[in-house]
């Protein structure tokens, strides 16, 4: 099952403390739009790419609200 969290990434320190929430997950993580773009969240230049997307998700096949928590919106 996919979970979809709606997210906002506002600078370059939420950039690197997300990467860093995200890349040891044993899952893969995507960000995405609803143009359907996507980007590895655990990239550094993925989520570059996509910060400023509006809107922006993230998507997961586990539960990793926990660890994204505090971009999500």
């Amino acid at each position: 099952m996919k979970h979809i969290y709606k997210i906002k990434i506002e600078n370059s320190r939420q950039m690197v403390d997300f990467v860093g929430s995200v890349v040891k997950l044993p899952t893969t993580v995507r960000l995405s739009n609803s143009s359907n773009q996507s980007a590895n969240a655990k990239s550094m230049l993925g989520v570059i790419m996509a910060m400023h997307w509006d809107p922006l998700f993230c998507t997961a096949d586990m539960d990793i609200y926990d660890q994204i928590s505090k971009f999500c919106v």
